[in-house]
């Protein structure tokens, strides 16, 4: 067909073709913005579970727990005054809405300030056995953010797991936290995921060899649900040639995605 001018119009075919070209373009350019989306949703979602570890253990470096309600408070029997401020344990279970892996519970762990020992000549405790500790007051519920699911909780380079975890700081020779004490991870043995009732007397069985068995960190395997994409929370471990290596810093957080946190840690979806 000629138009006037002689200048020469497109096809129905060269429309179909110039459509169909378009289109494809649009998926494609799409399909990469909502993966970057989703990418910068399941990171957002991670940092976001390593700030409120990080602040957990910040609240036990720092003696600060809860306590306005008296007895009956998120601290417990502390305001009492026969129990120190220990540390706090957390849990991992299954959200009951979902079946997943997303729910978790914080809890205040205290302690007694003197043993018994003679009888009627009570001894400041020096150690966390010694201390006997106790889940104090309620537990603070959280929930993982942006479809975050946690997979695993690993122990040291062995690759002892749990789900749980406990923060715990130093005690000194007169029965209170050490000033300025650095948090110490200690293992809370939890194999169970079905629901939120294991993280009370996990606590109860906390001993000295607790402190001793998480002595090389701990890694939370995070994963994103319904997608490839995962990650790794560390606790004193960072990666080193094909392994990892305990870094001595348990109170300090380091993420890791996808490549890193599979290769180094071997954390799966």
């Amino acid at each position: 067909m000629k138009l006037s001018g002689g200048t020469r119009g497109y096809t129905i075919v060269e429309v179909m073709i110039f459509l169909v070209v378009s289109a494809g373009l649009l998926v494609s350019v799409l399909g990469v913005i909502s993966g970057q989306q989703q990418k910068t949703r399941f990171q957002t979602g991670v940092r976001d579970f390593e700030s409120q570890l990080q602040d957990t253990i910040n609240d036990v470096e720092t003696g600060y727990y809860p306590n306005t309600a008296g007895n009956a408070g998120e601290g417990g029997d502390l305001k009492a005054g026969d129990k120190i401020f220990i540390g706090k344990g957390i849990q991992f279970y299954k959200n009951s809405s979902t079946n997943e892996l997303t729910s978790w519970r914080e809890m205040v762990i205290s302690g007694n300030t003197t043993i018994p020992d003679p009888p009627g000549e009570p001894k400041d405790v020096t150690t966390l056995s010694e201390a006997t500790p106790t889940a104090s007051g309620s537990s603070v519920s959280h929930e993982l953010l942006n479809g975050v699911v946690l997979t695993s909780i690993k122990y040291g380079t062995a690759g002892t797991s749990s789900f749980g975890i406990a923060v715990v700081s130093g005690i000194s020779s007169d029965g209170k936290k050490s000033s300025g004490s650095r948090g110490q991870l200690a293992y809370l043995d939890i194999s169970s995921v079905d629901n939120e009732g294991f993280l009370d007397s996990a606590i109860g069985s906390l001993t000295d060899a607790s402190i001793a068995n998480a002595s090389n960190g701990v890694v939370f395997c995070l994963s994103e649900g319904g997608g490839g994409r995962v990650a790794a929370v560390a606790l004193g471990l960072a990666p080193q040639g094909a392994g990892i290596v305990s870094t001595g810093q348990k109170n300090i957080s380091t993420v890791y995605f996808d490549d890193e946190a599979k290769n180094n840690f071997g954390c799966t979806s």
